[in-house]
C-alpha cells in the first residue's frame, strides 16, 4: 500500500500564523477564512483581481536528506487564466531549485476527492532535498491569474514521493520544541502545543526525550 503514517513538516496548516502574503497587484487579496472549511481546518482565501501573482509563504525545517512531497487542496470559482498565466499551483524552493506542481486553470466544483474535501483538487510536486548548509525549504501556494477567487486547505510536507492522507497533527514527532526553564531542570516542550494540567513543571521526566541531534541535543 502507498498509505502509511506521515508526519507533516509544515507548522499552523490552518493559516493561523507563520504564513506570508506577497502579491503583485494591489487590490489582491489574501486572507483566512474561518467559515470555509478543509477537513476540519480553516482555509486560505483568495482574491484575484488583477495581474500577478499572489503567493502565501512559509518555510518548513527538515531533519534529513531525501525526497518530499507537498500537497494542499484547492477550491476555485471564476478563475480567469488567459495566455501567460500559469493558474493556481505549489511551488518549492530546496537548495536553491525550485519546483512546481502542475497548474489547476479551472473550476473545481466538480471534482470528488472524499467525504470531507469534496468539490476540492488536490496538487503535489515532490522534490528532492540535501540536508546540511541547507536544514529549510520554502513553501509556496501560488495563485498566478487575473481574477476569481480560490481557497487553500490543509497544506502538507511530508517524506516521500506520494501525497497521502493529510495529517491533522501538528509536529507529531516533537521534533519542534521549545526549552522549559520553569521547574529545577530545563526540559523540551513541544513548541506548537499547549501544556495544561498539573505537574509538568516539577518532574524532570515531563517533557520530550530524543535521541535526535536536533534543537542542540
Amino acid at each position: 500500500s502507498l498509505i502509511k503514517s506521515v508526519i507533516n513538516r509544515l507548522t499552523y496548516t490552518d493559516f493561523y500564523s507563520n504564513w506570508t502574503v506577497v502579491k503583485a497587484y494591489s487590490s489582491d487579496s489574501c486572507t483566512r477564512d474561518t467559515s470555509t472549511w478543509c477537513m476540519c481546518l480553516s482555509t486560505a482565501k483568495v482574491v484575484k483581481k488583477g495581474a500577478g501573482e499572489l503567493s502565501e509563504r512559509t518555510t518548513a525545517v527538515l531533519f534529513a536528506s531525501g525526497t518530499y512531497t507537498l500537497s494542499a487542496y484547492l477550491k476555485t470559482t471564476g478563475l480567469t487564466v488567459a495566455d501567460g498565466y500559469k493558474g493556481a499551483f505549489l511551488r518549492v524552493t530546496a537548495n536553491g531549485e525550485v519546483y512546481e506542481s502542475r497548474p489547476a486553470i479551472g473550476s473545481t466544483g466538480e471534482i470528488g476527492t472524499g467525504t470531507f474535501a469534496e468539490g476540492w483538487e488536490r496538487l503535489h510536486v515532490s522534490f528532492p532535498f540535501e540536508y546540511g548548509t541547507d536544514t529549510t525549504v520554502t513553501v509556496e501556494l501560488v495563485c498566478d491569474a487575473s481574477a476569481g477567487t480560490l481557497w487553500w486547505g490543509c497544506p502538507q510536507l511530508e517524506e516521500g514521493s506520494v501525497a497521502n492522507h493529510f495529517n491533522l497533527i501538528t509536529d507529531g514527532d516533537f521534533s519542534h520544541t521549545v526549552n522549559n526553564t520553569s521547574g529545577s531542570v530545563p526540559r523540551l516542550f513541544p513548541a506548537q502545543w499547549t501544556i495544561t494540567g498539573a505537574g509538568v513543571s516539577t518532574s524532570e521526566l515531563n517533557g520530550i526525550v530524543t535521541d535526535r541531534s536536533v534543537n542542540g541535543m
